[in-house]
């Protein structure tokens, strides 16, 4: 199959463009060139913004499109149109992110007039982008809608955080939350399910999503990867010390947030999707770490400030 990867170079896409690569697929690469690809993959590559230089496309035509990289509803619609004779299924990757808490679909009553991708705007944004690649594929698109996600080449800092203190310090400073849930897929596991829905030619929304379990599952998991031990504190504790919940600390969610970490993802289950153990991921996670040196994306909370919350909470 010839694939063309709008994006594909750092996480998310590596991850599929090294799965088709595996399953003896075609592909094409079409990005800015910021991210060197790896020497060892054998593709076609295309320098471009997709912001208005579709035109490094040129004329060719692909089997199937895979979309990692769509964030704003006008360019999504200007390379799905442009896509619309050239291929014959196109797969865009969403995010469970389109929902609330209560698991209603945050579609917008008017587009939204702004192009600014905060934290309140990018669900939204999202659905509107699905509705792109709806209105122009119809049944011929796959949308693909990620939990939150995890793995090697993951410059988030945000899993990685927790892999990376548990392995570098004896004690880490963690929240207790309680009920706090998790559900974290392997970028990899969603990388190949991605590969099986094109080589099935599935269409429709599928729900990709790790198995759930807790916030407190997620650290015991870490911490047996790395061999740290983890200082619970209550969140008003680690508040009252100008800890800022949610960024110096990556990951937490309220025990309200369950429905939305719970996805059973039976659709993507019965075609194919397989999911690794969490401590698999952290494991994997650790050695990707280990590769970086001193650039890991170990996240901008500092261990000295760490500390000092530590000893104050011990005092």
């Amino acid at each position: 199959m010839r694939i063309l990867a709008i994006g594909g170079t750092k996480f998310v896409g590596r991850a599929f463009v090294e799965a088709a690569l595996a399953r003896g697929h075609e592909l094409t690469i079409f990005h800015r060139g910021k991210t060197e690809l790896p020497k060892d993959w054998r593709v076609q590559e295309l320098l471009g913004n997709r912001d208005g230089g579709l035109d490094a496309l040129g004329d060719q035509s692909w089997d199937a499109v895979y979309d990692s990289c769509g964030y704003l509803p006008r360019v999504v619609k200007a390379s799905a149109e442009t896509l619309r004779d050239r291929c014959r299924r196109y797969l865009f990757i969403s995010t469970i992110s389109v929902y609330d808490l209560e698991l209603n679909l945050q579609r917008p009553e008017r587009p939204l007039e702004s192009e600014e991708i905060t934290n309140e705007a990018y669900g939204p944004l999202k659905v509107e982008c699905e509705d792109a690649v709806a209105a122009v594929f119809g049944d011929r698109a796959t949308i693909v809608r990620p939990g939150l996600i995890a793995g090697p080449y993951d410059y988030t800092g945000r899993f990685a955080y927790w892999v990376n203190r548990f392995a570098s310090f004896g004690t880490v400073l963690v929240p207790e939350i309680p009920g706090g849930p998790m559900q974290l897929i392997d970028a990899r596991d969603l990388g190949a399910f991605c590969v099986t829905l094109l080589e099935q030619g599935l269409g429709g929304i599928f729900h990709a999503a790790g198995e759930a379990t807790t916030f407190d599952a997620m650290i015991a998991a870490c911490a047996s990867i790395g061999g740290g031990e983890g200082i619970r504190v209550p969140t008003d504790v680690l508040e009252s010390h100008g800890v800022r919940l949610g960024e110096d600390l990556p990951l937490m969610w309220p025990a309200e947030a369950s429905r939305l970490l719970g996805f059973e993802c039976n659709e993507s289950l019965a075609a194919g999707l397989s999911r690794r153990p969490l401590r698999e991921t952290a494991a994997d996670t650790l050695a990707w770490l280990y590769t970086l040196g001193d650039e890991r994306p170990v996240g901008a909370y500092g261990r000295a400030e760490e500390e000092r919350v530590l000893a104050a909470v011990r005092a």
